[in-house]
């Protein structure tokens, strides 16, 4: 107990936040952020608000700056016979400012998932809203108060800005990588017909 105490009154003093804060709701806060998909924890609201480009939103999600630009050529500089890659890609930038690029500085690239794989997975939500009507994703929370246990629906700070379904599916969620294994449990507690039994941990 006096670990888990110290652990959230140094969190409370990196992320300067005053003595009148509730440390045992605090504490509390730990166990109860969600680390699972579930119906219940996650939901979506409709929002009127005016869309922002694709970089505008990537920009807000991952704090940093992102600019668009085209793909001119891509070039292999290594031989044909060697089984190492080394690409040379040109990039128009259009002049832009914010594009500050020089040789052997990083660059980090948000390609986008391919527009089948996307329409799939619209095509088999259910009970999901116009995949391309403005939405704000809320996570639920439970707050230890004076009078118990309550549920408190916050933005999810991984999409902090309003967004479509079709943009989240295309530019901000994985949808080609290994799922993890709360997903694949989550997945096998909707088949209809299982075949077999089976645990992802």
């Amino acid at each position: 107990m006096a670990e888990r105490v110290a652990e959230c009154l140094a969190a409370c003093e990196t992320f300067c936040i005053g003595e009148d804060v509730n440390t045992a709701e605090a504490d509390a806060s730990l166990d109860t952020i969600s680390s699972g998909w579930s119906p219940e924890k996650y939901r979506f609201t409709q929002d009127e608000s005016q869309l922002k480009d694709a970089c505008s939103n990537l920009s807000v999600s991952h704090n940093k700056s992102i600019v668009p630009a085209k793909v001119i050529s891509v070039k292999n500089l290594q031989s044909s016979d060697s089984s190492r890659a080394t690409l040379l890609v040109r990039l128009d930038t259009s002049d832009n400012e914010d594009f500050a690029y020089k040789p052997g500085d990083h660059l980090s690239i948000f390609a986008a998932n391919r527009k089948e794989l996307v329409q799939s997975l619209l095509d088999n939500l259910s009970e999901s809203p116009d995949p391309d009507q403005p939405i704000i994703v809320e996570a639920s929370r439970e707050l230890s108060g004076p009078f118990g246990m309550t549920k408190k629906w916050e933005k999810l700070q991984r999409f902090p800005v309003p967004i479509t379904l079709r943009e989240a599916f295309s530019r901000h969620i994985d949808i080609t990588g290994t799922p993890s294994p709360q997903i694949l449990n989550y997945l096998a507690t909707q088949v209809t017909q299982p075949t077999l039994s089976w645990n992802a941990e």
